[in-house]
């Protein structure tokens, strides 16, 4: 828990220790960390959340946050993560979160067009709990500049041209 402050210092402090954080575990899920939020905060506060979202149910705590708060939710996309699989034969696979290896047969048809329903179930439950809890996320691509796209998000004005 890092206590709310304002200014360019204490941003400076808060990215210097997100890039310090280590994982405490293999799994993900929000809704401790959503709800812990929900609790300790006690009046109107602006709330961002940084994640790819690919995690269990948290469309309820991220709706209760977002009720009694101004939530950014910054999601984090991977290309790879939302293309099908390409038909490149076996792949070695390894799971993030349990670390169990297993091949995959990407030249199946079959193989192939379930990962891409996987991966439209996800975007679908994603967007829903977004929508759910009435709010825009702000994509910010692992390709891309993710500080112009927050600039742009935040201050949607400062990369517009000055009218003469």
């Amino acid at each position: 828990m890092i206590p709310p402050r304002g200014g360019a210092r204490h941003a400076m402090s808060l990215i210097d220790q997100l890039l310090k954080a280590e994982a405490a575990g293999t799994s993900t899920d929000l809704r401790p960390g959503l709800e812990t939020a929900g609790r300790l905060l006690g009046s109107r506060a602006m709330v961002a959340v940084i994640s790819d979202f690919i995690a269990p149910d948290f469309k309820d705590a991220l709706g209760g946050l977002a009720a009694r708060h101004d939530v950014r939710a910054i999601r984090v996309t991977d290309p790879a993560e939302m293309a099908p699989l390409p038909d490149v034969g076996l792949l070695p696979v390894v799971d993030a979160e349990t670390g169990e290896t297993r091949m995959l047969d990407t030249s199946s048809k079959a193989v192939r067009s379930e990962s891409a329903s996987a991966i439209a179930r996800r975007e679908a439950m994603i967007e829903n709990s977004f929508d759910a809890a009435r709010l825009r996320p702000i994509s910010i691509s692992t390709e891309g500049d993710p500080l112009e796209t927050l600039e742009l998000a935040f201050h949607p004005k400062a990369k517009q041209p000055s009218k003469p």
